[in-house]
């Protein structure tokens, strides 16, 4: 599985023009832009199997024209192929399944400037006389999960509690972070963190903001959840989060 990056120009490719930056942006908006888009196109990128249309469209709750679509769009703009595959003598055209072109993005931007403007963020809730800047970091990430939960996530009304911690980690990953479910019922490791270096050094208020993200997704699913966030100490360490129904 290939890593979709947004990462800084180099040196050795010189400077990017306003033009060519205005038409990256534009090309990759148009193809991820979408939130639902986005979020299929993270889940094919992430499998180990190709997805067929079926699957997709069950998985998000779609009707499978509107997930062809989605699909056949991501074809289009390079993110996805077609892997056509034989279901065996007499059984007709060989199936249609959409795999990861393994296709980076890369936006050459100044990544710089966003750490200054998150640290410099941080150093505001930090100074803000009586409030703990941990609390208020929660109470916002619980606000922006319960508004991700808006979106289609394609979770049935009879999801269980694991399929409910799956769909929030799927929200999760359209925003960055990289996670895997296996072996856990109940919570999930983070590979990536878009917090990056900012979440070493503040762990406190960033992962108040993540474990409010994952409780504002999962009691806007209809399961509320007692959230713990372990933080890592290095960048290439995992996070864990574990994600538990109340009383357990």
């Amino acid at each position: 599985m290939q890593d979709s990056r947004i990462g800084p120009a180099t040196e050795t490719a010189g400077t990017v023009s306003q033009q060519q930056f205005d038409g990256t942006v534009a090309e990759v908006t148009s193809s991820l832009g979408d939130p639902t888009r986005r979020a299929i196109y993270v889940t094919v990128r992430d499998s180990d199997e190709a997805k067929s249309v079926v699957e997709v469209a069950e998985l998000f709750g779609l009707h499978a024209n509107v997930a062809r679509y989605h699909l056949d769009h991501l074809v289009q703009s390079g993110y996805l192929r077609v892997k056509r595959v034989s279901t065996g003598p007499g059984a007709g055209r060989p199936a249609h399944l959409y795999e990861s072109t393994g296709r980076e993005i890369h936006i050459d931007l100044p990544s710089q400037s966003f750490e200054l403007l998150a640290r410099m963020l941080l150093r505001v809730l930090q100074r803000i006389g009586s409030v703990d800047a941990a609390e208020l970091a929660y109470l916002v990430g619980l606000s922006h999960g319960e508004e991700l939960a808006a979106a289609p996530l394609g979770v049935p009304g009879t999801a269980d509690f694991a399929a409910i911690v799956e769909a929030a980690a799927e929200r999760m990953r359209g925003l960055g972070f990289r996670i895997s479910t296996e072996g856990s019922e109940c919570g999930y490791q983070t590979t990536h963190c878009p917090f990056g270096k900012v979440a070493l050094d503040n762990p406190r208020i960033v992962c108040a903001l993540d474990r409010g993200l994952v409780t504002g997704l999962m009691s806007a699913l209809g399961q509320p959840a007692e959230v713990t966030v372990a933080p890592h100490t290095r960048l290439t360490e995992r996070c864990t989060t574990l994600v538990r129904a109340p009383n357990h």
